[in-house]
């Protein structure tokens, strides 16, 4: 799964390698790009999701993950897929980024659900519920964040 996700090695359709060729389209300097810091409110994204991992226990946050993250990108990534071919001058990008997540996030979803399945003792499932509450809370902010700052933009 991490390999898919993060350094897919000689594999033409890892999320890196086309993630990739979405950049070239975009005449984007992913070498540039990579040396960056994330942006303040992605940072803030990134140390919440892994709070929840952290301070949760296990299975809370395998559960929030499965659902929160991996389950929900299917619905994300099938918006941008289709959504892309339908912003002027984007028509010819290349969407196997997109495609990748819809390829693999049931996957992942089954590998976090399967080791939920061996950590689960008894598990009080109104915990667990609030833990993906907290997930999709944290997703939220973060979307609306770049809503925001889309229509400021303008």
């Amino acid at each position: 799964m991490f390999y898919q996700e993060v350094r897919g090695g000689n594999d033409p359709h890892s999320h890196e390698t086309e993630f990739s060729a979405l950049a070239s389209f975009l005449s984007l300097d992913l070498p540039r790009l990579r040396q960056e810091q994330p942006r303040a409110y992605t940072q803030q994204f990134i140390e919440s999701r892994l709070a929840l991992c952290r301070d949760e226990p296990v299975n809370h946050s395998l559960a929030a993950m499965a659902l929160g993250n991996e389950y929900l990108n299917l619905t994300i990534f099938d918006a941008y897929q289709k959504g892309i071919r339908q912003i002027q001058g984007l028509e010819k990008c290349p969407t196997g980024y997109f495609e990748a997540h819809l390829r693999d996030e049931h996957d992942d979803f089954r590998i976090m659900s399967q080791a939920f399945d061996k950590v689960d003792r008894g598990v009080d499932y109104v915990h667990v519920g609030k833990a993906v509450e907290n997930l999709l809370d944290i997703r939220e902010k973060y979307f609306l964040i770049q809503v925001s700052k889309s229509s400021n933009a303008r």
